[in-house]
């Protein structure tokens, strides 16, 4: 998952700088979040379907509004994309000796997150907007807390 940090990267920025040229091709988040996907599985690295650990099932890396569970078992934390390995995926089985949980599919693998903020305010990042930054952190550090409580330190 390391190699497609910079790959990433140079999608946003380069998406972010069509954005600055044509500042109405993105009227709210939901458009950021489609062209973003669309973009990131144009990569290579991210391409086409890949096999799950279900056999004879396809999976791709890309996902939107995926469930995380929080620090008290709760399906409760929703980054906007979740970037995964479908090795690791799983539809029909739970991982280990853990049922299926009810969002109908486990993952037990290295993951990239990313929460989108799209400020279209013309005075630029207000209080609000902030504040709702901030939700978005404190939502990334609860996730990341989880999985290093679980003992995935760094994946």
């Amino acid at each position: 998952m390391d190699h497609l940090r910079a790959q990433i990267a140079e999608v946003i920025e380069q998406l972010a700088s069509e954005y600055r040229a044509a500042p109405a091709s993105i009227l709210t988040e939901s458009d950021l979040k489609y062209l973003l996907v669309s973009r990131l599985m144009s990569l290579d690295s991210l391409r086409g379907e890949k096999p799950t650990r279900d056999a004879g099932v396809l999976g791709t890396m890309v996902h939107c509004e995926v469930s995380w569970f929080d620090e008290n078992d709760r399906l409760w934390l929703k980054p906007d994309i979740t970037i995964l390995e479908p090795s690791k995926l799983s539809i029909f089985h739970g991982v280990g000796k853990v049922r299926l949980p009810r969002k109908s599919f486990s993952f037990n693998g290295p993951a990239i997150i990313l929460e989108l903020k799209l400020v279209r305010s013309t005075s630029g990042v207000i209080a609000r907007s902030v504040a709702s930054i901030r939700r978005d952190l404190d939502k990334i550090a609860r996730l990341h807390q989880k999985v290093e409580e679980d003992g995935a330190r760094g994946k």
